[in-house]
């Protein structure tokens, strides 16, 4: 028969051959049943195509290209979760058996402005948070994927695919904030919070974490020995996390006997409250973690030792806390030479706690 399941693939792969055309990819099917019917249709329409003198031997459908980026490629990154869903909403938008050598500059520009207009459910370690349209840059995100299938089929498959003109497509992104706040304000908002979100905001400023992976830490990744926690990633991944004395100090404080290591049970509103009442403004959870990269840069870390903290996979991501990271410049200018008589320096404090 014409279709089998190849090693390590969940899915069945047709190959058959019409009129000296070999055609052959996933038919995106677990079941053998459905892969026969999937490959009997497939059959038939490239019979049609062949008949009206337009197949062409090295043109796959869009599920087809997908499903083989998968297979050889996407699975192994390191936001595989994200590559994933990406896929699915552009294959629920593009008729899965297109041909993709059919897809054009109309085509991208539609199916990211349908992208743009839906208003999606997004989940976070298994829960379902407020409905939100996605952003410029969730919209580059999805652009990004499919120019990453699109390069791979046109040049290493060397499929024949339409030329795209991706940076007519890419959206404007607004300008990475990084709002911090100092030591003292730190204290303070701590001092406003509930013992139990208290601990949490405390775990995001001794560790950098995030918030899904400060909410889904569960004891079972927690090592002592080694001073690390395993967290779960945004992109549904794993990265380690270092352990301070504070980081440890935090935990002395938590329930071992829950499997999770923090409640957030009404953390928003919580969070929210005190926030407020500690008269902090344009403060979002988020912004525990751009302290926690100020104050280790001011500390003394040198920009790569942030990066490895932070767990971002490319250093440009980190390179824009240079800006607020003061520590450096302050004792910088501290040092040049005095030529005013009875100059008085007014600061003794420490610059990490800015």
């Amino acid at each position: 028969m014409s279709i089998g399941r190849p090693k390590n693939s969940p899915f069945y792969h047709y190959d058959f051959r019409i009129r000296g055309h070999r055609f052959r990819g996933s038919t995106g099917e677990a079941a053998e049943r459905q892969a026969r019917a999937f490959e009997r249709a497939e059959k038939e329409r490239r019979h049609a195509e062949i008949r009206a003198g337009i197949a062409q031997a090295g043109s796959p459908t869009i599920a087809g290209v997908f499903v083989r980026y998968w297979e050889t490629e996407g699975h192994k990154k390191r936001w595989a979760y994200g590559i994933q869903k990406h896929m699915e909403g552009m294959l629920a938008f593009f008729d899965k058996d297109r041909l993709f050598g059919d897809i054009g500059n109309a085509d991208v520009a539609s199916m990211l402005e349908a992208y743009e207009a839906t208003t999606e459910r997004r989940n976070r370690g298994g829960k379902t948070t407020r409905p939100g349209k996605p952003t410029p840059s969730t919209a580059n995100r999805r652009l990004a994927v499919l120019r990453r299938i699109y390069n791979k089929a046109r040049i290493e498959w060397e499929l024949q695919v339409k030329t795209i003109n991706w940076r007519a497509h890419a959206r404007k992104e607004p300008k990475e904030r990084v709002r911090h706040i100092a030591v003292e304000q730190a204290k303070t908002l701590l001092d406003r919070l509930p013992n139990r979100i208290m601990i949490m905001a405390a775990w995001s400023l001794a560790t950098g974490c995030r918030l899904n992976e400060t909410e889904t830490l569960t004891w079972a990744r927690v090592n002592y020995e080694t001073c690390q926690a395993e967290v779960l990633t945004k992109g549904g991944g794993t990265r380690f996390v270092t352990l301070g004395p504070d980081a440890f100090a935090v935990l002395a404080l938590c329930d071992k006997n829950r499997g999770k290591v923090f409640d957030a049970t009404n953390r928003r509103k919580l969070w929210e409250a005190a926030v407020k009442a500690a008269g902090l403004e344009d403060f979002r959870w988020h912004d525990l973690r751009h302290s926690f990269a100020v104050w280790v840069g001011n500390a003394g870390a040198d920009i790569a030792v942030v990066q490895q903290l932070l767990g971002h996979s490319k250093i440009e991501t980190t390179l824009r806390y240079r800006k607020v990271i003061t520590g450096e410049k302050v004792k910088a200018v501290q040092n040049l030479p005095t030529l005013i008589e009875g100059t008085v320096v007014p600061m003794k404090r420490d610059v990490a706690a800015t």
